[in-house]
């Protein structure tokens, strides 16, 4: 597993849920083959019972939150290949079970990792029952059998990966709703905080400056009365346009609210910052929007080491107050 971005809570919850489950059914399946004289899968009961204990109680601990997660996903393909060379073979019954294995897959390692272990899955299969004869002895599964557990196995993995597939997408639509403006495309206030704050913490930490700019357009009331709503989303979609071409990749750029806009300029002094505000300005006086000319007032910010960034906004905000107050179509900073 060469990339580990399919880890996040969701997951962890239903790893630990699942390394529960297997310590139930680890017992009674260890104590069962017990009974039938079936040592081998006896003792996987035996371990997997001991080590699903054993991550549990490790996995509390919050540097090793992410354990579990592993563990059981390691667990399921372990279980996978033991029972492909071992039960598959000579246990025709047993065939049933293989259909679970691609949701437990995709369920706990998303969907890119879910589908390559499902795919050396479906090889395993064939493979572990042609090795059965020199390792074991004699297969008591017939060809077509063999052909029926296959099937079931793909029929299974393809609703699995659909299915992971359209959660993903509502996953990432949720997300994206949450933290983006959906009229503007930009970063909400709860998306542009998140970012921020780690922004400030890593700034703060290497002692390097940034700047808060916030900008509010000039008379915006007035032409949502005179022309409408319409007119004013239009607007601000344009400015927003306007706004990520007029910044760097690594600022941040969010709409604050109504016909506010707030960015985060990274490694930005208040030279830069004046720089980067006049320009926007400019872009945005000059420009001919759908409803005519349009004007913004703005107000800078440099975040100190000592202050938070809400204290940063707050400064910003009243500067952008003092452009406001000293004529509009102007930048302020204050320090």
């Amino acid at each position: 597993m060469s990339e580990l971005n399919f880890i996040n809570p969701e997951r962890i919850s239903i790893a630990n849920k699942f390394l529960k489950i297997l310590v139930v059914f680890g017992f009674f399946a260890m104590v069962t083959d017990y009974i039938n004289d079936n040592l081998v899968m006896a003792l996987a009961g035996v371990v997997i019972t001991c080590l699903s204990l054993v991550v549990l109680y490790f996995g509390k601990r919050p540097q090793y939150h992410h354990i579990p997660l592993l563990v059981a996903a390691g667990l399921v393909f372990a279980m996978y290949l033991l029972g492909s060379f071992t039960q598959i073979p000579v246990h025709p019954g047993k065939m049933a079970w293989i259909s679970i294995f691609p949701f437990i897959y995709f369920y706990l390692m998303g969907l890119r990792l879910g589908l390559m272990v499902s795919i050396l899955s479906f090889l395993v299969m064939p493979a572990g029952y042609m090795a059965y004869p020199y390792l074991f002895g004699e297969v008591n599964t017939t060809f077509y059998e063999l052909l029926q557990g296959l099937g079931g196995f793909s029929l299974a993995a393809v609703l699995a990966y659909k299915y992971e597939q359209v959660r993903t997408r509502q996953e990432e639509l949720l997300k994206f709703s949450a933290e983006n403006d959906l009229l503007t495309g930009l970063l909400n206030r709860r998306g542009f905080t998140n970012l921020a704050e780690l922004a400030c913490l890593q700034a703060t930490r290497f002692g390097q400056p940034f700047s808060i700019l916030f900008l509010d357009l000039d008379n915006f009331k007035k032409l949502n009365d005179s022309l409408g709503h319409d007119a004013g989303d239009t607007l601000l979609k344009e400015v927003a346009t306007i706004l990520r071409s007029a910044t760097r990749t690594i600022d941040l750029v969010a709409r604050w609210g109504g016909e506010e806009f707030i960015m985060l300029m990274i490694q930005s002094d208040e030279n830069g910052a004046r720089q980067a505000a006049e320009k926007i300005r400019a872009a945005i006086s000059s420009h001919e929007f759908s409803c005519g000319r349009a004007t913004v007032s703005a107000g800078i910010a440099i975040h100190k080491q000592s202050e938070s960034l809400d204290e940063a906004i707050i400064r910003a905000d009243r500067a952008m107050y003092e452009a406001k107050r000293q004529g509009k179509n102007r930048v302020e900073f204050i320090d």
